[in-house]
């Protein structure tokens, strides 16, 4: 039997998922107080919870394409774009989490790879995104059912972006220091051999919590 990619089952999944969402915002109403005189849709928060980093960079993207547009297009709307650059940016995300995903059993354990610059630096980006999602999620409005939901999301990101690299730090300490360390390579090994639904399975019940948490920290 041929085994799943979670490098192309992840990404149409989320993209399927995204797109829904997306119908769903069009069809319905803004009932969502997210300031004093901005509302959004159910949908619209249930989306940027379940990506928020890209969310964010489409924000980023979409504002700075804007004002250059502004300032030399004499204002053309980039509305439509910026639906685009969201869903491709939701794709390659998840493509990327699908290919560690199969990659990471696909190594064998005795296989030795060289810590290298590129590595550290996406490392420590990893790191940072993690972080940055956890300091953002507290200043997410919770009055609603789907706000509560949109903040559990962000925080189970922030959670894992944090992870993956702390778990990743013993290997790059074997890597970096005299053979023999058996103690960091154990470590590693151990969060080596869980499996991708046992990932998954870790992942709903670090959702289920957080999510536990606020609703008992509700606004």
């Amino acid at each position: 039997m041929r085994k799943l990619r979670l490098a192309i089952a992840l990404p149409l999944l989320q993209v399927g998922a995204e797109g829904i969402l997306f119908l769903w915002r069009q069809h319905s109403e803004p009932t969502i107080a997210v300031y004093e005189q901005i509302r959004v849709t159910s949908a619209a928060v249930m989306s940027f919870g379940l990506n928020p980093l890209a969310a964010i960079l489409t924000r980023f993207v979409c504002q700075s394409a804007q004002w250059v547009s502004w300032n030399l297009q004499a204002g053309r709307s980039l509305s439509g774009g910026c639906d685009f650059v969201f869903f491709t940016f939701v794709a390659l995300s998840w493509f990327f989490i699908g290919m560690w995903l199969d990659r990471r059993k696909s190594i064998e354990p005795k296989e030795k790879r060289r810590a290298t610059l590129g590595n550290s630096v996406l490392l420590f980006l990893l790191l940072v995104s993690g972080v940055f999602l956890l300091l953002f999620s507290f200043h997410l409005h919770r009055s609603s059912s789907a706000q509560i939901i949109q903040t559990a999301l962000v925080q189970t990101w922030g959670v894992f972006l944090i992870g993956v690299p702390v778990l990743a730090f013993p290997q790059l300490l074997s890597e970096t220091k005299a053979p023999g360390n058996l103690s960091l390579e154990y470590t590693h090994s151990r969060f080596r051999s869980l499996s991708n639904l046992q990932w998954f399975v870790v992942a709903g019940a670090i959702f289920a919590i957080l999510l536990a948490l606020a609703f008992l920290t509700k606004k």
